[in-house]
């Protein structure tokens, strides 16, 4: 049996609210509006694979560039190293990644992704 897709929200609500309600509103605000819709819609595609959108930004990191450090996954995700180190912690908890020194350099971990 098929498997139903997940309802995506509508953005027929938002967009009349900012016909009708504002507008003249700045663009800024539609573009915010437009950021958190996008989001929003990341959000329920990712939980349909059990994916957090917190670990998203560097998973999508690692698919292009797998064995990087974790300065090095920080600075391409614009994130401070504490905040990759909570994910990174979290995520080679669920087997999504895993941590290991390479023979080159015995004094950074890399991060690879797993095969799950």
């Amino acid at each position: 049996m098929a498997r139903k897709p997940a309802q995506l929200p509508s953005s027929k609500p938002l967009l009349r609210h900012w016909r009708e309600a504002v507008p003249n509103d700045r663009l800024a605000h539609l573009i915010r509006d437009a950021a958190r819709g996008a989001t929003r819609t990341l959000t329920v595609r990712l939980a349909e694979h059990s994916v957090a959108f917190g670990h998203w930004v560097f998973l999508r990191i690692l698919w292009v560039r797998d064995g990087l450090t974790q300065r090095e996954l920080s600075e391409e995700a614009g994130l401070m190293e504490p905040t990759t180190f909570s994910a990174l912690t979290a995520m080679e908890k669920l087997g999504y990644i895993e941590r290991r020194r390479l023979p080159h350099s015995r004094k950074n971990m890399y991060v690879f992704l797993t095969a799950t």
